[in-house]
């Protein structure tokens, strides 16, 4: 949005101080690119010509158009591209390009526009800029206005205005346009529209009048397969055909004049890149059937707005919502290769795979190479295939650290671990050779924690014994397809094509009446209602209420991670907006600076009893992850988020040798008894360790913004500081540790947090709600264009950012961390991975 204001200050500023020769292309010219009226045909230009669309747009949609004469190829007559962008904000932004070739002149139009409402009503501007190329250079700006009602689902009316801005006297368009759906749907449209200008543009207007219109229908006799016919009484008549293939189309129009004269024909090419469209395999299929799903590749909360068709948490959890209460699905289908979601997103899509077994519908699970974690995830089903070339492994939990203080003493390097609770160990690697009995016991039951969850469910859905399982983990490196069959982990062998041999079996023993008629697998997702298409209904009633879901995902940092700041902003809107009744934050960050956490947390502290504020948390909102945590009303958490490392510790580093085994030397001057302090060579090492005088104070800072974090959690949670301190210390816990300390009030996930949000809404249980999702999400990953060798994923950015803080940390006098372990991976991956998955 940034760029967007910046390009119309520019705009504006340019186009204000050019003269307005010839005025601005006629609607009905521009309009030939189109197969119909804009208020008639999905999004029209994405509101080039009537901005309003764009209060209807709901997704990144861009358009390319161009024609060609027919019988002189000698070059394009005009080609157009076209954009239109959404935010979170309820905001639509176009941007366009127009060029026209007329002649010897040619004319080009740049246009950038906003547009906001629905899809009953909505408002738009545009302003645009025009060089027209020719005998003259000559420069022209228009302002366009317009507006879109659709008061019922069979009536669409649109009417737009333009008139140049600089110009003694002006040049001005006015139009209006009529849809009419007989049947409601999109199977027919019919439409009208009229333009009437005060000056003619001669050189298109074959019939030199100021008033043009045109008339025509488009048919969908099959979804995304659309034909238009189009009459212009400018005596020339358009048939067109547009293919939908989801998320993208192609479109022709060929247009021929009417007078008779076989002259003045051209033909009009167009594709359609961005947000989904329905297509011809769109339709629900109305006979029982199982639903099959790739879990393949990962699970993310925010897509890019282009090029990106990843899977999202929130949308998934809802095609499976879906699936349960469609009644003729009889089942799903899971293929497992290559699935690597996060354990804390694992376990609510798990949640979802039990509610749709217990309203009676089968579970056929396909897997070839998993881990025990995904294995936990296929136990649920009631049917496992295991590919006969694949494997699984049982190997346990293991966390362990890289320590460098043997490293340093060979370099010369000193470390002093600012350390002053039995738990927080962030800095520990850089200080010691072993683990702490802090870290190795908080470690500890992570794992046993973790191993134990994962034990009850494979023993407890698989029939196995609690023997058996130990002696999987604890005698094999890895279990073959045929020894898991003997052992009934799974219950046949065979390739992902035999999957519909255990449907039909799974069908044949539960139907009254036995047969061998197969039962379908339909390979598909529903388009309703998270991806229902905004133009199959040109009208309807919209939620009364709506929920905001605010995503903090990475470190506790300003400008990157969870880009605080930012976040701050977007919080502080939602709860001064009467639009929205609640907010739901998503938690996934294992802290970094505590000025970036509090930023965020005390927004929400302000927004306590004006909305409820309910936070679910994902892999890790551990430290600073909690702070964010710690004023909402409700705090959820998976079984296995690691939660809580309430603490505060710091790092120092000093030359104990180094400069004199490498060479360096130092010199500095200063004003101010501890200017120096941290000061060495690079900025890496300080020259000297912390005076007996210097530690004393450091230490006292640390213990004071301990202080500070435990007054602050005790006030948030309703809890006694002292009560607080026995579960601080910088100890981690797991969700479910989490609720037995008080730290955590529910285990549950986003939908549950969703649900919380709508019962202290004072929303009734059944009524539907809007959900509206923050931070509007990034426009492109530039990084899918950069070769693997060399690209750098979000996950090691975060692992950057938190060495970077960890180095800060080292000497900077003012920087202490609020963070889990740096070297901890195997604790950070799920977050890692949710980072990355952004």
């Amino acid at each position: 949005m940034k760029l967007v204001v910046a390009i119309l200050i520019v705009m504006v500023a340019v186009c204000g101080n050019v003269i307005s020769q010839e005025g601005f292309q006629n609607y009905h010219q521009s309009s030939q690119l189109g197969m119909a009226s804009p208020g008639a045909f999905r999004y029209g230009l994405n509101g080039y010509d009537n901005p309003a669309v764009l209060g209807t747009l709901s997704f990144t949609d861009l358009l390319f158009y161009t024609t060609q004469p027919d019988r002189n190829a000698n070059g394009f007559r005009q080609w157009g591209l076209f954009g239109g962008f959404t935010s979170s904000y309820g905001l639509g932004t176009m941007l366009g390009v127009h060029h026209e070739r007329l002649g010897m002149d040619n004319s080009t139009t740049f246009t950038i526009g906003n547009g906001s409402g629905n899809q009953n009503f909505s408002w738009g501007y545009a302003l645009g800029f025009v060089n027209n190329e020719g005998s003259t250079f000559q420069r022209n700006s228009f302002l366009r206005l317009g507006t879109l009602v659709r008061p019922s689902e069979y009536l669409s009316i649109g009417v737009h205005g333009t008139s140049t801005l600089v110009r003694s006297e002006p040049i001005y368009e006015f139009v209006g346009d009529v849809g009419i759906r007989p049947f409601s749907s999109a199977f027919l449209t019919l439409f009208g529209d009229v333009a009437w200008r005060n000056k003619d543009f001669i050189q298109y207007n074959a019939t030199n009048s100021s008033m043009t219109y045109s008339v025509g229908g488009v048919i969908e006799p099959f979804d995304g397969i659309r034909i238009s016919g189009r009459y212009f009484n400018t005596e020339q008549l358009s048939i067109g055909l547009q293919v939908s293939l989801g998320n993208i189309g192609v479109s022709t129009q060929s247009t021929r004049s009417t007078a008779g004269n076989g002259g003045d024909g051209f033909l009009t090419y167009g594709i359609r890149a961005g947000g989904l469209d329905r297509t011809i395999t769109s339709a629900e299929p109305t006979f029982k059937h199982y639903r099959s799903i790739s879990m393949a590749g990962g699970i993310k909360y925010q897509r890019f707005q282009v090029l990106d068709n990843s899977r999202t948490l929130l949308e998934f959890l809802e095609q499976l919502e879906l699936i349960k209460n469609d009644e003729n699905v009889r089942g799903v289908v899971l293929n497992l290769a290559g699935m690597s979601f996060p354990r804390a997103m694992l376990w609510e899509v798990k949640q979802k795979i039990k509610e749709i077994k217990q309203k009676g519908k089968k579970i056929v699970v396909f897997i070839d190479r998993l881990s025990m974690d995904n294995y936990a995830f296929a136990s649920y089903a009631d049917k496992i295939v295991m590919d006969p070339m694949g494997s699984m492994t049982f190997a346990g939990y293991n966390f362990g650290k890289t320590y460098m203080k043997g490293l340093y003493d060979k370099l010369g390097v000193g470390v002093d671990e600012l350390r002053f609770f039995k738990y927080k160990s962030a800095a520990e690697t850089e200080a010691r050779e072993t683990m702490s009995e802090g870290d190795r016991e908080q470690l500890t039951r992570l794992a046993e924690s973790f191993y134990a969850e994962i034990k009850s469910e494979i023993t407890t859905n698989r029939k196995i014994t609690p023997e058996l399982f130990e002696s999987l983990v604890n005698d094999s490196l890895e279990i073959l397809p045929k020894t898991a069959l003997a052992l009934g982990l799974v219950d046949s062998l065979g390739r992902w094509e035999t999957v519909e041999n255990t449907v039909n079996d799974l069908e044949y023993k539960k139907s009254i009446f036995p047969s061998k008629v197969k039962t379908p697998i339909v390979n598909k997702t529903y388009e309703k209602p998270a991806f229902e298409f905004t133009d199959n209904k040109w009208s309807k009633p919209y939620p009364k209420h709506r929920i905001a879901i605010v995503y903090a995902i990475g470190g506790t940092s300003l400008y990157s991670g969870i880009e605080a700041v930012n976040l701050s902003r977007i919080i502080k809107n939602i709860v001064s907006s009467s639009y929205y009744d609640a907010i739901v934050l998503r938690v996934d960050s294992p802290g970094g600076d505590a000025l970036a956490a509090d930023l965020v947390a005390e927004e929400l502290k302000k927004a306590k009893g004006k909305k409820p504020i309910i936070v679910t948390q994902g892999s890790v909102a551990a430290s600073g992850g909690y702070w964010l945590s710690m004023y909402s009303d409700t705090i959820l958490a998976t079984p296995s988020t690691i939660t809580g490392s309430i603490g505060v510790i710091s790092l120092y580093m000093y030359d104990k040798g180094a400069k004199e085994k490498t060479g360096i030397t130092t010199d500095n001057v200063k004003v101010g008894n501890k200017a120096d302090i941290g000061f060495g060579p690079f900025g890496l090492l300080a020259n000297q360790p912390l005076s007996p005088q210097d530690r004393k104070l450091r230490e006292n800072t640390i213990l004071s913004l301990y202080d500070d974090f435990v007054s602050k959690v005790a006030s948030g949670r309703g809890m006694k500081e002292d009560d607080v301190r026995e579960v601080a210390q910088g100890r981690v816990w797991t969700g479910t540790d989490g609720l037995d300390k008080k730290l955590v009030d529910e285990i549950g996930g986003i939908e549950r947090a969703i649900a919380l949000a709508k019962q202290q809404a004072k929303i009734p249980a059944d009524e539907e709600v809007e959900i509206v999702e923050f931070p509007n999400p990034k426009f492109i990953d530039l990084n899918q264009f950069v070769p693997s060798i060399i690209s750098v994923d979000a996950s090691t950015e975060l692992l950057k950012e938190m060495s970077e803080t960890l180095t800060k940390m080292k000497n900077d006098s003012g920087k202490y961390l609020y963070t889990l372990p740096y070297d901890t991976y195997e604790s950070l991956k799920d977050i890692l991975y949710n980072f990355n998955q952004k």
